[in-house]
């Protein structure tokens, strides 16, 4: 059984398998899991949700999004239950899409990957 708190949040939105996995390395790279995480860029949660790209859209609440199950559920959601990384800028076999990010924030998913505690 795993302890990880983290985990556990992925779980409960649906994450399973593999999708578990890389849900939990996106979310270590991108708010090394706190939930309440703000970045310069206005980047909210769990995941790191684009308040530029988003915020329009009906799913949309600053404060919800900062508690861990809104967000992982929303990202169970955007991710079509962990099959389509793409709005993290990474590709249906795992691969870096570059499109946005460089390589060095793919490097932290992969570290992150390697480092799945359950």
């Amino acid at each position: 059984m795993c302890t990880d708190k983290t985990v556990g949040i992925l779980q409960e939105a649906g994450f399973k398998g593999e999708s578990l996995r890389e849900a939990w390395a996106i979310v270590m790279r991108e708010s090394r899991g706190h939930q309440g995480a703000i970045s310069p860029t206005n980047d909210y949660g769990l995941f790191q949700m684009n308040r530029a790209a988003h915020h329009k859209s009906p799913w949309w609440d600053d404060k919800k999004l900062l508690k861990a199950d809104y967000n992982a559920a929303f990202a169970y959601h955007m991710s079509q239950g962990g099959k389509n990384w793409s709005s993290w800028d990474i590709g249906p076999n795992g691969e870096h899409l570059a499109r946005w990010s460089p390589k060095s924030v793919y490097d932290k998913f992969l570290y992150w990957l390697k480092r799945y505690p359950c």
